[in-house]
């Protein structure tokens, strides 16, 4: 048996060069932001003497915390200057983590920051309605953080006449105890509100939904309409224009601004729906019960009177709200 052993001849030319180090540096440093804000990750990668190191691939990543694993999120290329970047959102507390794997020439190298985000805060405000013109209208705002309320905070209050305007600030109350505020606002035409709260070093920003006023045009016809009739007597079965019984005259009323409606306060009941007292507006329906049966009607005229035809021996007029009642709205 014969055994050939083979010998490789390297070819040597001297100790390689050692690489040189390089410095990766990324900003923004360790910020705290608000929820929702956008900003640019860059990485700056240089040799120790600051040349730019172009072409390089930088991995980025990022994790939630220190116990959390890293997740590689974006692979960088630098340009000539040595900087990439990266468009991220802050929707949570990150670590990020930039690195450059080296190259012969240039060291391994990297570099992190912390972005930190402030926890939300939310900001309420009361629904949007429908009033007559110049009604006193409760707006009422409630700031919280994680369901916690944040008192004594300064909040301000805008308006706009529609949504083409620009937004003009109207009124500025500080929340109380239980993180609420409030303030009798009063329309004189169609209008949106919204608050806003500007935040601290603990919480972000919040801004309300957009609370809208409208101008209840129609309701005001019907008061007036109403009121025309003043002095007409009540005469049972009678439904104008002279005389009227009190759903005779309410179904008159709204006959003449094009809305039809049965000549019965139980059927008018029946037929309009129900709003909530504290919702009311002038020119709605006010209906009255005897027992559990609808007995009388009238047309609310604002503040704690509304317009009837009342009883045998009686006139049209504008009378106090009298007794419980239930609300109707004729669209």
């Amino acid at each position: 048996m014969i055994t050939i052993a083979l010998a490789a001849t390297v070819a040597t030319a001297g100790p390689a060069a050692a690489a040189a180090p390089s410095q990766l540096s990324l900003s923004p440093g360790s910020v705290e932001l608000n929820p929702g804000t956008a900003l640019t990750l860059e990485a700056s990668l240089t040799t120790a003497g600051g040349s730019p190191i172009a072409g390089a691939s930088v991995g980025v990543y990022r994790r939630t915390s220190a116990a959390a694993p890293w997740q590689g999120i974006y692979m960088l290329t630098t340009n000539a200057a040595g900087y990439g970047g990266l468009r991220v959102v802050a929707a949570a507390t990150y670590e990020y983590y930039v690195s450059y794997g080296g190259s012969p020439a240039n060291e391994a190298t990297s570099a992190r920051s912390v972005i930190t985000v402030k926890p939300a805060s939310a900001l309420a405000i009361s629904p949007s309605t429908t009033v007559a013109p110049g009604t006193a209208t409760d707006v009422a705002v409630s700031l919280q953080g994680n369901g916690v309320p944040l008192a004594s905070r300064l909040v301000g209050l805008y308006h706009r006449s529609d949504p083409n305007h620009l937004w003009s600030g109207i009124y500025m109350f500080r929340t109380d105890a239980y993180g609420h505020a409030h303030m009798t606002y009063r329309p004189t035409a169609n209008a949106e509100l919204v608050a806003t709260w500007g935040g601290d070093a603990g919480r972000a920003p919040a801004i309300s939904p957009v609370m809208s006023t409208r101008m209840d045009v129609f309701g005001q016809q019907v008061v007036a309409e109403a009121a025309r009739h003043a002095g007409a007597p009540y005469v049972y079965g009678a439904a104008g224009p002279s005389a009227f019984d009190c759903s005779g005259f309410t179904m008159y009323v709204f006959g003449r601004l094009g809305r039809s409606l049965p000549h019965s306060s139980a059927a008018q009941y029946a037929v309009t729906p129900r709003v909530s007292a504290a919702a009311k507006v002038p020119g709605d329906l006010l209906f009255f019960f005897t027992g559990s049966s609808v007995t009388h009607v009238g047309i609310y005229a604002g503040g704690s009177s509304m317009w009837a035809s009342p009883h045998s021996g009686d006139v049209v007029r504008l009378q106090p709200i009298y007794a419980a009642y239930a609300v109707g709205r004729v669209a």
